[in-house]
């Protein structure tokens, strides 16, 4: 079998571009995957401390309510209701700071 030299060229040259084109979808592709990959690892991220932050909330809320239990129980406050405030008012403090970061950065972007 003889092979034209001029098909033979033509084919090679196809196969040629074919690589290019296969490359070059590969990297794009390659590139949305990681910057996609970035996105969702700084929302867990933010979803992470946010958990954190409502885990304080909570634990403040539960030491106000046992201070206010204990203070209704004895008849008088004692030092518990003050500590159950302070605790409960730096949680909400960093509750309300970190969901104005989130929404000044979703508004920059």
């Amino acid at each position: 079998m003889v092979i034209d030299t001029n098909a033979w060229w033509w084919l090679a040259l196809i196969f040629v571009v074919q690589v290019v084109a296969n490359i070059l979808i590969s990297h794009n592709v390659n590139k949305k995957l990681k910057e996609r990959d970035a996105k969702q690892e700084e929302i867990e991220k933010a979803r992470l401390e946010y958990e954190v932050i409502m885990l304080e909330v909570t634990d403040a809320s539960a030491k106000l309510s046992y201070a206010l239990a204990m203070a209704i129980k004895r008849g008088s406050p004692n030092g518990e209701v003050e500590a159950g405030i302070d605790a409960y008012q730096k949680a909400m403090t960093n509750k309300t700071q970190f969901l104005q970061t989130q929404a000044l950065y979703r508004i920059a972007k």
